[in-house]
């Protein structure tokens, strides 16, 4: 009997939650390694309205060597970045910085 608990535990807690610390672990360390310069080419504003409530998405797209990229970013963040603004993530770090 305590085979069978111990088996159901380890399926139904222990895969699951070790599975998704894997994913988590592998989407952090790709985001940390990621490196490139850039400039802001465009600054997108949408919203989604769910149950009676406005969601409001912000983002920011920038030009690098290797194509475009769209970076999530809150709402105090996207009022401080204009069109034109170079930008470089470093390796290791989070975020874009200006320079």
């Amino acid at each position: 009997m305590r085979s069978i608990a111990f088996v159901l535990l380890f399926f139904f807690f222990v895969v699951p939650v070790g599975f998704f610390g894997w994913i988590l672990s592998k989407g952090l360390k790709g985001a940390k390694s990621d490196e490139w310069e850039g400039e802001v080419t465009n600054k997108l504003y949408n919203t989604r309205r769910e149950d009676n409530v406005e969601h409001e998405y912000y983002s920011i797209v920038f030009k690098t060597d290797k194509g475009e990229r769209k970076i999530a970013v809150n709402k105090d963040d996207y009022a401080t970045w204009k069109v034109g603004d170079k930008a470089k993530k470093i390796k290791g770090k989070f975020g874009v910085e200006k320079i």
